[in-house]
Parts: C-alpha cells; sequence; structure tokens
C-alpha cells in the first residue's frame, strides 16, 4: 500500500479508471481496516498482511483465481425479446404494462372498454409465456417497447 510514487490505493484507483482486466490482490504491511474497505471498493480481490508465507500467497492466489475464473462454456447473450408473434392490440396492451398503467388506465388511453384490455392482456401474457405482469414487462423493455405514452389534455 505504501510504495514510493503511486500509493497502492492509487494504483488500484487508476486500474479502475482504466477498465483493466486484472485481478488485484493487495499486499500491505499495514492493514489498517480503513485501508482494506478502500482497495477492496477499488476492486482489491483479497488483502494479504506482511509477513505472509509462500503458502499463504499461494493459497490466496488459488482462491482468487478460481473465484474469478470465466466459466468453462460462457453463457451466450441473451437475444433480445421477439414480441413479433403479438397482435398489434396486444402490443399496446403490453406498451401499457410497461408503462405501469392499470387495465383501466390503459383502456382509457386506447380508447376501448377495460374488458377488452383484460382478455388482450390474458392473450399476450399467453403468447410471451409470461407467468406473471413483471415478466411480460421485461419481455417488453429487453424488446425496446416503448411505453404507452398519456395523451395530454
Amino acid at each position: 500500500m505504501r510504495m514510493p510514487g503511486l500509493s497502492g490505493l492509487e494504483v488500484l484507483g487508476e486500474l479502475k479508471k482504466r477498465g483493466a482486466t486484472v485481478v488485484p490482490i493487495v499486499i500491505s504491511g499495514t492493514a489498517e481496516i480503513d485501508t482494506a474497505v478502500a482497495a477492496m471498493k477499488l476492486g482489491a480481490q483479497d488483502l494479504i498482511e506482511k509477513p505472509f508465507s509462500t503458502e499463504v500467497l499461494l493459497t490466496t492466489i488459488e482462491a482468487v483465481w478460481t473465484k474469478s475464473a470465466p466459466p468453462a462454456n460462457p453463457p451466450e447473450p441473451a437475444p433480445r425479446d421477439d414480441l413479433s408473434g403479438l397482435t398489434p392490440r396486444e402490443r399496446d396492451v403490453l406498451r401499457g404494462l410497461v408503462a405501469g398503467l392499470s387495465a383501466r388506465g390503459t383502456a382509457e388511453v386506447l380508447g376501448i372498454s377495460e374488458r377488452t384490455v383484460e382478455m388482450h392482456r390474458a392473450s399476450m401474457m399467453k403468447r410471451l409465456a409470461a407467468r406473471s405482469r413483471a415478466e411480460a414487462v421485461i419481455h417488453g423493455v429487453r424488446a425496446g417497447l416503448p411505453p404507452l405514452l398519456i395523451a395530454a389534455e
């Protein structure tokens, strides 16, 4: 932590600022709690206090390596949700959900009955295989669906 020139915390700050992909382990002769907390907030994965044995160093490196190693088969990025199976009215009802509107609020904006909104919502939920309104909203947001806007009077 106390080095000539930049301190250990300054080095960690620079690494974080530059988006470095290293996994730092801090070694310090004076490991005060506030310094250790600051180091962890700046990306340090562990802290070893001097004096330390080779066994402690190797165990720490192995633990950090195991924790930070990418999985053998990294997951594929989740595709954007496909809403192409929805009817235009089901999309509008989903946009109402994304906007946080109730069935009544969505009905008012769309100029249809609340019961009609509920029917379209049930159909939309089934097509998306969504088990909850929150799950349907997640589909809409991931697909980039804009919220239904309330017309200004």
